[in-house]
């Protein structure tokens, strides 16, 4: 039987609960047990953060058992293996938590038998919830055991799991509201009826509004879902896979009941594979809005003895429109007969004006359609909440995490561009027991602060990563002398990648391909139609606004990939730099401009698989920055290829210095890759890019022009909006417009 020992630093956190699964992928051993990893985790419909293990097999656990301790954690088979049913298969498992104190003294703590083969009702995971209290104060080991039922020795042709194990403390949570958070895909701010929408079309978060507390100038930073989302999860414009996020505040804080239903394979992907901490339960699937509801309602029966807290993420206002029955049709003029029918997908035509005025009437009706019948389901879910006396006991948020453009600047669907009508959004907030209800709050207010609020309303822990700040004071009444400036990105590879900043009176946008400009004066002009990047009437708010972008953007400067180029000469020579990477991979993730000239171009290719600069380099260092996505199920990458060429011809190895050494490459152009040795768990590079600090940018006077090409050990790559690969993933990709 492998044993992993671990001695991991629980003893003395300050946390409410102690998060044994995140301790468990944290350590920097676990990489020596290949039978044993941390990892998010499908079986039986749900998708889990969990212990996947071999049977038999043990990991240990050091903590110190705090008073009123119980310990909450799920057990399972793996239910499929590589594609194959392998329940046939397992054998009875035995699933065993002991106590071993510092003594020796073994106390079991709970046993169960799974046996999915033999009993149907355990094709599931099942929860264990376990009172510790006998051992509050005791210093030891817990140990974590599964065996084979029948013979301890056996092995077997399944995994065992166990899903986040967490020490917690249920007088701590006694006090502490619900959570139920809810975002509503590509529901722009205009189309909801406290913000202006004159058609009915949500009637119960109109109500909610009324109840809560209902912020006008809410903007999400980015204009699909991911980035959009993970920015509101880790309160970072750039969040990355090791950051704290809600999940890390609702753990720390002793909240052990949490639940994600969504229906959007970006954000599916992003729970299960990006987000440093999951849910204690995923499940995903093509359910609509009221299937969706039916599930949080029964959840939340099941949960009925706890504190929880409920993510929903509901898809049907996203294209497809294809809500059917009385909703869809609820507010189509009845005479219309162009077409376009009850239902509508057809995104590639729409952005490219292939519907006239007429169909487009008729488009937005059955968006108004696809709103009111989600805005339906959240009713049949507060009213839920209502009757079994816990809307007053839970913080309710509904937002959205991102617009939809119809054509306000030429174009459909969203993921285009950084104006208004994809970046505003509705956020409304009921407060437990009806705290500052009819409020209604004017200051801008950002997505990234939705968490850092939910945190100071539940108690819960804030981090030094969270880049928001808690909306609870303008909630109260506390207005803000110095509203925060909105930072915004637009990921998405079918167009140019824009960063933009955004006042309450002034927005400026910048396009990486081109470098270009936009400044928009939002009092004069809200619906941004007038550029005056080149008023001078402008040009202090230009200036400030530049700095704020270049604020925003610098660190990626230390983050990522680097390609820098310099003249040696003293003359200006035009420059080609392409890079590409290899199948299954991407190049193009947060691709910038670095010091680039008004003629350099900055392109990605829409499959992300390239980016190129072109232009001319001069004395002074200029180049980009890119982050690379989507490595091998094994650790390795689809590896890089850089090509340069100077003034029309492919440059020689020496005049490219990669890494901290500034050492040629062997050949150009040169393809680098990473592996992971599987032994430690150690990056294997060839050849070196490595480099803990940028190296100095001295051209060299032996050749024309100088490139510098070197990575830094981290990235920004986390939360961008690369495809899964998975076919399935795909078609669905497709059916909801994205893939074109």
């Amino acid at each position: 039987m492998l044993t992993a020992a671990l001695l991991l630093a629980v003893l003395a956190a300050p946390a409410a609960a102690l998060d044994l699964l995140h301790t468990l992928a944290s350590d920097p051993t676990a990489a020596l047990f290949p039978t044993y990893r941390v990892r998010a985790t499908s079986a039986w419909g749900q998708t889990r953060n969990a212990v996947m293990s071999a049977i038999p097999n043990q990991f240990d656990v050091a903590a110190e058992i705090p008073p009123n301790a119980r310990l909450r954690v799920g057990v399972a088979l793996l239910d499929r293996f590589l594609g194959g049913d392998i329940v046939p298969r397992a054998e009875p498992t035995r699933f065993t938590i002991d106590f071993v104190d510092a003594d020796g003294r073994v106390e079991q703590v709970t046993e169960r038998i799974v046996d999915p083969r033999g009993v149907p009702g355990d094709r599931r995971w099942i929860d264990l919830d376990v009172d510790l209290s006998a051992l509050a104060g005791k210093r030891g080991t817990l140990q974590f055991r599964q065996t084979v039922a029948a013979d301890p020795k056996a092995t077997n042709p399944t995994f065992a799991l166990w899903s986040r194990p967490v020490l917690y403390d249920p007088t701590a949570q006694a006090a502490r509201p619900n959570l139920l958070f809810i975002t509503i895909d590509a529901l722009r701010a205009d189309h909801v009826g406290a913000y202006g929408n004159p058609r009915d079309t949500t009637p119960a978060l109109d109500a909610l509004a009324a109840d809560g507390v209902r912020f006008t100038q809410a903007y999400t930073s980015a204009p699909m879902t991911v980035p959009s989302l993970p920015q509101f999860f880790s309160s970072r414009v750039f969040p990355s896979a090791g950051m704290p996020t809600l999940l890390t505040s609702l753990v720390q804080g002793g909240v052990a009941d949490s639940k994600a239903i969504v229906h959007n394979p970006y954000l599916e992907s992003w729970l299960r594979l990006h987000a440093r901490d999951g849910f204690a339960s995923v499940t995903a699937g093509t359910w609509r809005a009221d299937k969706i509801t039916r599930a949080a309602l029964r959840w939340i029966d099941a949960h009925n003895d706890g504190r929880f807290a409920l993510y929903l993420h509901y898809l049907d206002a996203h294209t497809p429109y294809q809500v059917r029955g009385e909703a869809a049709l609820r507010f189509v003029d009845p005479t219309y007969r162009g077409d376009v029918g009850a239902r509508f997908e057809d995104t590639a035509t729409a952005a490219a004006g292939g519907f006239d005025a007429a169909d487009r009437t008729h488009i937005a009706a059955l968006y108004d359609g696809a709103i009111r019948f989600v805005d339906d389901q959240i009713g049949i879910l507060l009213a839920g909440l209502a009757e079994r006396g816990l809307l007053d006991d839970t913080l309710v948020v509904v937002s959205a995490d991102h617009g939809e453009e119809q054509w306000d600047h030429g174009s459909f669907f969203h993921g285009q561009t950084l104006y208004d009508e994809l970046l505003h959004v509705p956020l409304i907030m009921r407060f437990p027991n009806g705290a500052h209800a009819g409020t209604v709050v004017d200051t801008m207010v950002r997505s990234i602060d939705v968490v850092p609020t939910i945190a100071d309303v539940l108690s819960l822990p804030v981090f030094p990563e969270f880049e928001g700040q808690s909306l609870v004071p303008l909630a109260a009444g506390t207005p803000d002398p110095t509203p925060p400036t909105l930072r915004a990105r637009a990921a998405n590879p079918r167009f140019p990648y824009r960063f933009a900043v955004r006042t309450p009176t002034h927005k400026l946008i910048d396009t990486v391909e081109t470098g270009r400009l936009e400044l928009y004066d939002l009092i004069a002009d809200p619906q941004e139609r007038s550029d005056r990047a080149a008023d001078p009437a402008l040009a202090p708010v230009r200036t400030a606004l530049v700095a704020e972008l270049d604020a925003m953007r610098a660190p990626l400067r230390a983050l990522g990939y680097q390609v820098r180029a310099a003249a040696g000469d003293g003359r200006s020579h035009a420059i080609d730099v392409l890079v590409t990477s290899g199948p299954k991979g991407r190049v193009a993730d947060n691709p910038d401009r670095i010091d680039l000239g008004p003629d350099d171009r900055l392109v990605a290719s829409e499959s992300e698989r390239t980016l190129r600069w072109t232009g001319t380099v001069g004395p002074t260092p200029a180049g980009f920055r890119f982050d690379q996505g989507m490595l091998q199920d094994d650790g390795s990458d689809p590896g890089l290829t850089f090509a340069v060429r100077v003034d029309g011809r492919e440059v020689q190895p020496a005049a490219v210095r990669l890494g901290a050494a500034g050492t040629p490459p062997p050949s150009m152009p040169f393809t680098y890759g990473r592996t992971v040795a599987k032994l430690f768990g150690e990056a294997v590079e060839s050849p070196p890019l490595v480099a803990p600090a940028a190296p100095a940018l001295t051209p060299s006077p032996d050749v024309p022009v100088t490139v510098w090409i070197w990575r830094f050990p981290e990235s920004a790559a986390g939360g961008t909006a690369g495809a899964p690969a998975d076919p399935e993933t795909q078609r669905r990709l497709r059916s909801l417009g994205y893939l074109d």
